[in-house]
């Protein structure tokens, strides 16, 4: 054993420097002999998915290793036996042994069959442009459509043909049905359009019609309160009502005042006719009287409240009497 003591300061930074370096070779060593052994089953898994495409297992890490991005700056070991430090996701499946189009495609498969389905798909054998066409007809439909597709297949795998002329049909019914779809859905929104459309329209409308409306309110407000008289002037209206009505009243009166008058008088000039026989001049004292008795009937007929009794007292007595004593009525 060497003596410390007599051991100088830079022999002991020399020996401390080796120690170092050789501790590190041997712990990457040892570290990359355990990533070796640990990715000894997987080598030959991979061997197995070359071969004959991605398995689900793969498919499964690879999806995984891209949402987490784990693998960045990991020392990993490819089946070549190579050990790699991936910094992006192309660097990781090609360090894995694929093509980072082969992964893509897989897991974008993944990500729209499903696990189940894309299980059922291998079995099936179906290739890279199958499933392409499978995945884009598949595309955003229910988990109830995918198993109804399926199932057809299944149906038709006991022959090549028969299974690509049901894959044929079965796509070309879902593209169809979703180019159906997207027509329904753009009418669908067309119609809602043109009904959003006509309800502005009708509410602007109503706006209109509310706001002639309060126009014409407002006008015909104004209009009532230009023509309406003012209470002065109603009572004003009412005055000269009253007295219009009594002086065309007082006109009539007097035009009927005249006209007795006029027959009066022409009934006295009848009477001092000496020509006139005895029966005419009876005939003037019925007449008139006649005449009288009907204007007087006439007034009281129409509400008009006159005692014509104290007017018209006199007593002409019996004409058969005054005819028996001779008497002159003239």
């Amino acid at each position: 054993m060497p003596d410390i003591s007599e051991t100088t300061p830079a022999a002991l930074d020399a020996e401390l420097s080796a120690a170092r370096t050789e501790t590190v070779a041997v712990s990457e060593a040892d570290y990359a002999e355990s990533l070796r052994m640990a990715e000894e089953i997987g080598k030959v898994k991979m061997a197995q998915a070359i071969s004959s495409g991605l398995s689900l297992s793969v498919i499964r890490w690879f999806s995984s290793m891209r949402e987490s991005g784990a693998y960045r700056g990991k020392l990993l070991i490819g089946p070549d036996g190579k050990t790699f430090r991936p910094s992006v996701f192309e660097e990781l499946c090609r360090g894995m042994g694929f093509s980072y189009r082969t992964v893509a495609e897989n897991l974008q498969n993944f990500a729209a069959l499903g696990e189940r389905c894309l299980s059922e798909a291998q079995e099936l054998g179906l290739k890279v442009r199958d499933l392409r066409k499978v995945r884009k007809a598949l595309k955003d439909a229910p988990e109830e459509t995918k198993e109804e597709v399926f199932a057809a297949l299944r149906g038709a795998k006991d022959s090549s043909e028969d299974l690509k002329t049901a894959l044929d049909v079965v796509c070309a019914q879902l593209t169809a049905a979703k180019t159906e779809t997207k027509k329904l859905a753009v009418q669908a929104e067309k119609l809602k359009k043109a009904e959003e459309d006509l309800r502005k329209d009708y509410d602007a409308r109503g706006q209109v019609m509310e706001a002639q409306a309060a126009k014409y309110d407002e006008l015909n407000e104004k209009y009532i309160r230009a023509t309406s008289p003012h209470p002065s002037d109603r009572e004003a209206q009412k005055l000269l009502r009253n007295q219009t009505a009594r002086e065309e009243l007082d006109k009539k009166c007097g035009d009927a005042l005249l006209a007795v008058a006029q027959l009066a008088a022409y009934g006295a000039a009848m009477l001092a006719d000496e020509e006139l026989e005895e029966d005419t001049l009876s005939y003037v004292h019925q007449r008139i009287s006649l005449a009288v008795k009907s204007m007087a009937a006439a007034i009281l007929d129409n509400g008009i409240d006159i005692d014509l009794s104290a007017e018209f007292s006199v007593d002409f007595g019996d004409e058969g009497e005054a005819a028996d004593d001779g008497t002159d009525n003239r």
